[in-house]
């Protein structure tokens, strides 16, 4: 799926300075499909959104394998087969967290078919930084809050 308009923010100064992102910038960046950061992302970790990674793996094997496989199903597969091309102790590692890939898989990615509704009313940011504490999620709401300030929306 190819959406022009969509543009990632990720933050480079804690939330102060943003870098936008389209998806030929994605690919420049981490050299992975746009459409396919989300699994590069939880191969290799993230700690700004508390995704620990499969420990081992880091951004080269994470994009090799997101290149040479279609899914990470894929490559749990392969790996549970040994028909993986890597070398054997990651592909050990990557069976080790089968638990963590497929919880991963179910969080990380973005429900572009949830209902939507704009809300027309004030913003109240101190509740959302305190559910973000509640949640575990206090980088992604300060990148959020960040990006609302950029924008001027309110």
């Amino acid at each position: 799926m190819r959406d022009p308009v969509v543009k990632l923010l990720f933050t480079l100064r804690g939330v102060s300075e943003l870098l936008e992102l389209d998806e030929a910038g994605v690919l420049a960046k981490y050299e992975v499909p746009a459409d396919r950061y989300a699994e590069f992302a939880i191969l290799r970790g993230d700690p700004s959104d508390g995704l620990p990674g499969v420990r081992g793996v880091g951004a080269k094997t994470a994009r090799d394998l997101v290149l040479g496989y279609p899914s990470i199903d894929a490559m749990l597969d392969a790996a549970e087969a040994g028909q993986m091309t890597i070398k054997p102790g990651v592909r050990a590692k990557l069976i080790a967290s089968r638990d963590y890939l497929n919880a991963m898989r179910r969080i990380v990615p973005v429900n572009a078919t949830a209902p939507l509704s704009i809300w027309a009313g004030e913003r109240d940011e101190a509740a959302l930084r305190h559910l973000g504490d509640e949640l575990g999620v206090k980088g992604p709401v300060q990148r959020l809050l960040a990006a609302l300030a950029a924008s001027d929306t309110g």
